[in-house]
């Protein structure tokens, strides 16, 4: 071996451990990155949830009378033509 050799590989090991410390790849980035995929995974996960409830109640008013009549009555104030609604102010 050259007596240069060794020092030509040490460099290049620090050279390297300094750009996966400092670069753009770098291990701090990483970290961030995964912590910012687990946030959107959660996130998804609650999207999901709610997409899922809003379908249900979808159904239920296109297939059942008594709900679409119910959330026209809270929603809308609508009422049938022999019923009165009072309205009280606090």
């Amino acid at each position: 071996m050259k007596p240069w050799a060794p020092f030509i590989l040490i460099t290049l090991a620090v050279v390297t451990f300094i750009l996966l410390v400092v670069g753009n790849d770098s291990y701090s980035r990483i970290a961030v990155l995964k912590s910012t995929l687990d946030q959107q995974r959660s996130r998804n996960l609650e999207l999901r949830d709610e997409t899922q409830s809003l379908r249900s109640e979808l159904y239920g008013l296109q297939h059942d009378k008594r709900a679409l009549e119910k959330e026209a009555r809270n929603q809308l104030g609508m009422a049938r033509p022999d019923e009165l609604i009072y309205f009280f102010e606090d």
